[in-house]
């Protein structure tokens, strides 16, 4: 399993980061997740066709998936918190079904709407539920953070909770925020091994 963490600054930065995410994953014959809020799934999406990205292969089977980061969110949780039970009653079955008919890429960003909210327990919950069902179900995973909710200094210690519960943490050159955090506020934690 590979869970990914990106820092962006831009919502330009992230398009261009789950694009190339994405390709690889078409490219490699793999099927594509996408949860994400409205705006950046538009930009994601456009920049998926104009890269000549097919949401179909020539047998008609459906590569892509995209659904609403809010209402995922809804879903999968009660009371206020990140409940295991709706998570996996919610992505068991549709991990399970993409990943069945070839390798599955995936990049979410509920953990981004929580980090909005500076629920970083619920984020950190919600990457443990990830990765225990990647551990099920093994697939490829992309988690997109604003760098922004990680400037406060009260908040660089989720940054490294949350750092801790993936394989790989980057930004672009052209996230120089998410850079600056990845470089100064993160060298003490242990990424997950993938």
């Amino acid at each position: 399993m590979t869970h990914r963490l990106h820092l962006f600054d831009t919502p330009a930065s992230l398009a261009a980061t789950v694009t190339s995410f994405f390709v690889e994953g078409y490219n490699a014959g793999g099927n594509l997740l996408i949860i994400a809020k409205p705006k950046h799934r538009a930009a994601i999406l456009s920049a998926l066709q104009t890269a000549g990205f097919f949401p179909q292969d020539s047998s008609g089977r459906q590569r892509l998936v995209a659904l609403d980061a809010a209402e995922i969110l809804d879903r999968i949780t009660e009371d206020g918190a990140i409940d295991g039970a709706r998570f996996n009653g919610c992505f068991a079955p549709l991990v399970n079904q993409l990943a069945a008919t070839g390798k599955l890429w995936i990049y979410g960003e509920v953990v981004e709407l929580l980090a909005e909210q500076q629920d970083f327990v619920g984020a950190v919950r919600l990457e443990e539920l990830w990765n225990g069902l990647a551990a099920q179900c093994p697939f490829t995973l992309l988690c997109g953070y604003s760098s922004s909710h990680f400037a406060p200094s009260t908040c660089r210690s989720a940054l490294c909770d949350i750092c801790g519960r993936h394989t790989h943490s980057a930004a672009t050159n052209a996230d120089t925020l998410g850079e600056w955090l990845l470089g100064t506020h993160t060298t003490h934690h242990s990424p997950l091994k993938g």
